[in-house]
């Protein structure tokens, strides 16, 4: 529901959202659909299926049915089909002389016959409504979702929200290019439905001949430019493409004009693939000997690679094509992201343009199964009136402060809120090309930077020690340690480690966070060597300032504080926790990996954090209860130390990164429910008794994609302007749930990505102006930049926990390898320091 909040200038935008001006009516007959087996390309295969399946049935399905790409199938009339139907359908009709293609078993029933009204009474919000209703009103959001998109989805590849078109596309390198999409997501709002188009992008491996694509990776991979040393390639090479080209189709060149005798699955690769020996007619014969006797074909590279299809054919690469718009799941290269980055980055003008530009791609106006449903979609965004809150006031040392400008502040000679006191350090390099000189310039640097932030270094030219990667890392820091301890301050307890690493050394950082969070329980601080020669040369304090703003948190010390965050927090003892879960990516073994953060201070700046491993893929957080308990024990240690009477918060204001509008009421009311049982169970072992914590739960989505595009004329500006909140229009229509989105940080590249704010819980009984103002107000006292972000402090922390929890499982032969027994907890001497950060 609109959670207005009157405080604040008004602001006009435009969004990328539009109206569906025309709704489906009548009864809509709903069936479910099973394959057996399932078929492989997720919902593209089982999308092709149901094409094929539709034409060679049209009796039955007249017109074609609308089909979700899963489970889903729509007909605006009863299908003849009996309350259950089966039918066998392959990909293809197969070839004459060859065996029959597999078939794919098709079982379809009837599961609902939906009636529309009951969406109109869901979007007035009507109390009254069943669930049997609620759920009806839901499925005719689903069939709008899959009428809309119906028209490309059966000539384009897609996904289940986007799809993606060959024009425009660039070449990525290591095998892969780079397609754009649109996505496309049909929302309910107080008394209508939109639709929000947005332009996304993906990777797809490269189209064309298979040798280049070859050529591309070993590349990248391994240096390879000559093709003849694709006859040489290492054990690891090998492994690695063979990996990568797993499941990739290919059409053959030597074959007839029919597309079905031409296409292939590659499974493998064979080495020498040309002199692969087999039997044919009883006979021994190679590769490059068939294809010369048979097809007259004399192969160009008889020494290199060639590929095992899944038909255990073997083709020489220089036989077969990509098949275009294949799509690459697996995780991209680190060098591989920025030029995703720059190509999916499109400003708002821009952006809005190309939004305008996907009714060529969905035909809305044109499409069949639009026009059959009724529907009508507008073609001018909506516009959308919200308004811009105060940006909160920044607080350093001194009582000095100042007022960001459009999310950001300068604290240039300005000392820090609370700068720490470095009583031992050490530079510990492992990149051969950084010199003594380069380490003596280097820490010069820092150190004057140092002073103007008020930070002390007891020394300002620590020991340093040069370092081979390959040796035993966990000695090697231990010995840095204690030769900075020797070296540092009386009474110093522990040393911060500066570390410096050549480029693309992901393993050697994985080790020295392990040894240092986990097993030794020393602060490190990671920097790339070529970085720190750049600042040097020319002469550029800023990499410094950006480094000291990390060392100061990591070693105790506030950087800044916000206004409006101590305005809520000093209220009543309180306590802000942040939460996330991250997820291992396509193909990995690892477990999800689940952090929560809690802040200990008044100002909430000062965070502890618990991190676990749990089930991959599984969202809730499973330990949750005793995470709680764990901030609520450290929250009052750290009361202690400072000598105040103070068990435990009187509020908690709980912000959960990552779960999606379809587990509001899953995920998260088990979460509030294991948050609850956390306080209790702290108060029980603490003998604490009366008044319990009062919690507010609030969900941060990012992963959405509404955006807000400022008008013509308007300030000469980008982007919207950050503090610029839409709380009405495109609100939810439930009236139980308040949410808002929120524009809190200056987007300097591409088009700024709101966050969406949803109150799922609050029994603090916050107004609209202060809870907006307030998580506003978190988004200023990230420590490590002087410019507001995109999300709260604490989520923000919470994505880091999580980043950096998959270092806490056990390091093998330089990779992370990860199942329970493999997990440490961070080390006790770490636990009351932002080591994240």
């Amino acid at each position: 529901m609109a959670y207005r909040g009157p405080d604040g200038t008004p602001y006009r935008a435009l969004t990328n959202m539009f109206k569906i001006e025309g709704l489906p009516k009548g009864i809509i007959y709903h069936y479910d659909v099973a394959f057996d087996p399932p078929p492989s390309g997720r919902h593209f295969g089982r999308q092709k299926l149901i094409n094929r399946l539709q034409i060679k049935h049209a009796n039955v399905f007249e017109p074609i049915c609308p089909f979700d790409g899963m489970s889903s199938l729509f007909s605006l009339k009863r299908l003849s089909l009996g309350a259950i139907a089966t039918f066998q359908i392959g990909f293809s009709d197969g070839v004459q002389g060859r065996p029959p293609p597999k078939q794919t078993e098709i079982i379809i029933r009837q599961v609902n016959d939906i009636d529309t009204k009951f969406l109109g009474r869901f979007l007035q919000s009507d109390p009254n409504l069943t669930e049997n209703e609620y759920n009806q009103a839901l499925l005719t959001i689903l069939y709008c979702n899959v009428v809309l998109r119906q028209a490309p989805v059966m000539i384009h590849p897609h996904t289940p929200r986007a799809i993606f078109v060959e024009h425009g596309r660039q070449e990525l390198g290591g095998g892969l290019e780079l397609w754009r999409g649109y996505a496309q997501s049909v929302r309910p709002v107080a008394k209508t439905l939109l639709v929000n188009l947005d332009v996304t992008a993906t990777a797809m491996y490269q189209s064309g001949p298979l040798f280049y694509l070859i050529m591309s990776f070993v590349r990248d991979f391994e240096g390879i430019r000559n093709p003849r040393d694709l006859a040489h390639l290492s054990p690891r090479c090998q492994s690695a493409l063979s990996k990568f080209l797993q499941g990739v189709k290919i059409q053959v060149t030597h074959l007839g004009t029919n597309p079905a005798n031409k296409m292939g699955t590659i499974q493998d690769i064979v080495p020498e693939g040309s002199q692969f020996v087999f039997e044919k007619d009883g006979n021994e014969m190679t590769v490059q000997n068939y294809y010369h006797a048979v097809y007259d074909i004399q192969i160009q590279h008889p020494n290199i690679i060639a590929v095992h299809l899944q038909s255990g054919a073997v083709v020489p690469i220089e036989l077969c094509v990509v098949v275009p718009g294949q799509m690459f799941r697996g995780q991209l290269p680190q060098e591989s992201r920025p030029k995703m980055l720059a190509f999916s980055s499109d400003g708002p003008e821009r952006r809005l343009r190309s939004i305008m530009e996907a009714g060529n791609i969905f035909k809305y106006d044109t499409s069949p199964f639009v026009r059959e449903a009724g529907i009508q979609v507008a073609k001018i965004p909506l516009q959308v009136d919200g308004h811009l809150l105060r940006p909160p006031t920044i607080h350093l040392a001194a009582n000095q402060t100042m007022t960001p400008n459009d999310g950001q502040w300068n604290i240039r000679n300005f000392a820090l809120y609370q700068p720490a006191q470095i009583g031992a350090w050490v530079v510990v390099i492992y990149d051969s090309r950084f010199t003594d000189n380069d380490a003596a310039g280097f820490c010069q640097q820092l150190t004057e930077t140092a002073k103007q932030f008020s930070l002390r270094f007891y020394k300002s030219t620590p020991p340093v020690m040069h370092q081979n990667g390959q040796g035993n890392i966990s000695q090697q820091l231990q010995a840095a340690n204690q030769m900075a301890l020797n070296e540092g301050a009386p009474g110093a307890r522990s040393a911060l480690i500066i570390v410096i690493l050549p480029p693309a050394a992901d393993d050697l950082y994985a080790a020295v966070k392990h040894y240092g969070d986990v097993v030794h329980g020393f602060p490190t601080q990671c920097l790339i060597g070529e970085k720190c020669k750049k600042g040097l040369v020319n002469r550029n304090a800023q990499y410094c300032k950006n480094v000291l703003l990390k060392i100061n948190v990591k070693q105790d010390g506030t950087n800044f504080t916000s206004s409006e965050v101590g305005k809520i927090m000093k209220k009543a003892p309180s306590m802000v926790i942040g939460a996330d879960v991250s997820h291992p990516g396509p193909g990995s073994t690892l477990p999800s990996m689940s952090a929560v953060v809690g802040s200990v201070d008044a100002n909430g700046t000062k965070f502890v954090a618990s991190s676990n491993i749990q089930q991959a893929r599984v969202e809730q957080i499973v330990d949750l209860a005793s995470s709680i308990e764990y901030l609520l024990e450290m929250f009052k240690k750290f009361q202690a130390v400072q000598k105040l009477d103070i068990k435990c918060p009187q509020k908690i204001y709980f912000f959960r990164d990552g779960i999606s509008e379809g587990e509001f009421l899953t995920t998260g009311i088990a979460e509030i429910a294991d948050i609850k049982v956390g306080i209790e169970t702290f108060m029980a072992k603490n003998n604490l008794t009366g008044h319990k914590p009062t919690f507010t739960y609030v969900v941060v989505g990012k992963r959405h994609h509404v955006r807000f595009f400022p008008q013509n004329g308007q300030q000469g500006q980008k982007n919207a302007p950050a503090g610029f909140i839409v709380d009405n229009v495109i609100s939810t229509p439930n009236t139980k749930i308040k949410d808002w989105y929120l524009l809190s940080h200056n987007g300097r590249l591409g088009t700024s990505r709101p966050s969406h704010y949803t109150v799922l819980h609050d029994e603090n009984a916050f107004t609209s102006d202060s809870l907006q103002s307030f998580c506003n107000g978190l988004c200023y006292n990230y420590a490590r930049a002087t410019s507001a972000v995109s999300i709260p402090t604490p989520v923000f922390y919470a994505d880091l926990v999580c980043a950096r929890a998959r270092y806490h499982l056990s390091q093998g032969e330089g990779q992370v390898q990860g199942n329970q027994d493999d997990w440490k907890q961070i080390n006790p001497k770490m636990a009351h320091r932002m080591y994240w950060v």
